[in-house]
């Protein structure tokens, strides 16, 4: 039953969960009735593959996890965790309980959630991190990437994280820099040379169930490992703060 409305002033900006034994197999936030939307939506979903007589070969955990409850009879239960709160905070909540449910490692949550690299982390670890050293500038031809969010989904290797996909404007797509592939905090965790760089969706052709597609024009790095020296030069050190973002960077 979705909430009445005067329930929402109450509600506010709010995180909940989808159960299944007890167990959220997806975390989310938002307001009025949100939390009942993917429901709706799986029905709808369920609807259109009956009618059509289509059997998708479905990526999306979430999608796959409701339709296996609604066809066995089941009600999805769907829990509050924290409500009245303002948006800032329900970004943290809901990005600590996808960490502490793994929701995100089980496919069912697309993104880890609200500034990822802040997360869950080993303590010896955080130290180890914060101790390494910048990387050395002016050696070579470098474009760095964030892979924090893409590492690991579908199987993506470092390297394949690393490759898909990007806006990069034609001056840039003529270049063949060093690649390095950062992860938390700014931590090189892989070094490679650049050999062409080539439309998303023809790199997407390479393997279709761990690249998805995409809308928009985006382009893909084709990568070969980077040589051994190259590779010391920068692995395990840190990028610095002003070139971590979601996009493309090319420290000059």
């Amino acid at each position: 039953m979705p909430f009445q409305p005067e329930t929402f002033r109450l509600l506010g900006n709010y995180v909940y969960g989808l159960i299944e034994c007890d167990r959220p197999f997806y975390i989310g936030r938002g307001i009025k009735n949100r939390c009942y939307d993917h429901i709706d939506a799986a029905r709808k979903r369920m609807s259109v593959l009956a009618n059509s007589g289509e059997e998708l070969s479905d990526r999306d955990g979430k999608f796959s996890r409701i339709r296996s409850l609604l066809n066995d009879g089941r009600d999805v239960r769907i829990v509050i965790y924290r409500f009245g709160m303002s948006v800032a905070a329900a970004k943290e909540v809901e990005a600590v309980l996808i960490e502490t449910f793994g929701t995100y490692e089980a496919g069912e949550n697309r993104n880890r959630g609200y500034q990822a690299e802040r997360g869950r982390i080993d303590a010896d670890e955080l130290n180890r991190i914060n101790a390494a050293p910048d990387i050395p500038i002016g050696i070579d031809e470098i474009a760095c990437v964030c892979i924090t969010s893409s590492v690991g989904t579908l199987g993506r290797s470092v390297a394949e994280a690393a490759s898909y996909c990007w806006s990069i404007s034609a001056a840039r797509r003529r270049q063949r820099p060093l690649l390095l592939a950062y992860g938390k905090f700014g931590l090189v965790e892989g070094v490679f040379r650049v050999l062409d760089i080539i439309l998303a969706e023809d790199f997407r052709q390479r393997d279709e169930k761990k690249f998805q597609s995409v809308l928009s024009p985006k382009w893909a790095f084709v990568l070969d490992d980077a040589d051994p020296a190259e590779i010391e030069r920068y692995l395990k050190k840190r990028i610095p703060a002003d070139w971590r973002q979601p996009s493309v960077t090319y420290p000059q």
